[in-house]
């Protein structure tokens, strides 16, 4: 069996705080293979690591986020006392030693990134910008096309009688109009058989989100998993060697 590689979702979200320079740092003491984590910009128009709408749940304020400007954002800390970094201070730390896995949470935000990720020296195969919206990687693909471009997508539709036409209306409507975008990233509770057939037909590659990963270990094979995203990755990867 293929080991799938492993992403640390947010860094991880079991081992340290979520989407903080402790849980980069975690995923490179334990040399994952990628960093997923997620990129917002503040209300001064400044380029964030944080994944929530709100702050309320992971800082010590309240507030929507976007609504929030950085220098008000810095006098916020985590529970541990660390503050928000930005995704300059994420490249500073984490330069090349992994893949980053940059997931674009606010929008328009496109050029600012893709300036970033020159500033940083990227080529190639050495990042993975991904989004929930198609417009978001069309508008980076358009400023530089080198690059992986990867589609978030969390609901597929599966009815239980028409799940063949179904995973063919929601290839054509959500993934036809990227032409460009390789990689497809796939809560396992979305997926099923015959979309992941017609993904492997179309020659994507396959990132297995973090929503109950352990569940769908079994699939990985069958559905030509090629990394695995989770919360865990220590955990997943003891998993998947018992499994080879």
């Amino acid at each position: 069996m293929k080991i799938p590689l492993i992403s640390g979702h947010r860094g991880t979200r079991v081992h340290q705080i979520e989407n903080t320079r402790a849980a980069f740092e975690f995923c490179l003491e334990h040399n994952f293979d990628y960093i997923e984590f997620d990129v917002k910009k503040t209300r001064d128009n400044k380029l964030i690591i944080f994944h929530d709408r709100y702050v309320n749940r992971l800082l010590s304020g309240k507030g929507k986020t976007e609504n929030l400007t950085l220098s008000k954002l810095r006098k916020m800390a985590y529970k541990d006392g660390q503050k928000v970094q930005t995704l300059s201070e994420f490249f500073e730390q984490v330069g090349k030693q992994v893949i980053p896995m940059l997931e674009i949470k606010s929008r328009n935000i496109g050029k600012q990134v893709i300036d970033l990720v020159h500033k940083y020296g990227y080529e190639g195969r050495e990042i993975l910008i991904q989004s929930f919206q198609g417009k978001d990687i069309e508008e980076c693909y358009k400023i530089d096309p080198q690059f992986d471009y990867g589609l978030c997508m969390a609901y597929l539709g599966k009815f239980p009688f028409f799940k063949k036409r179904i995973a063919n209306f929601m290839y054509k409507r959500n993934i036809q109009p990227y032409p460009f975008v390789k990689w497809l990233n796939l809560d396992g509770p979305f997926i099923y058989d015959e979309f992941m057939g017609l993904l492997h037909k179309k020659d994507h590659k396959i990132i297995l989100g973090a929503r109950n990963t352990e569940k769908y270990l079994p699939n990985i094979e069958k559905w030509h998993i090629d990394v695995i995203n989770c919360d865990d990755g220590l955990k997943i990867r003891k998993l998947l060697k018992k499994m080879s």
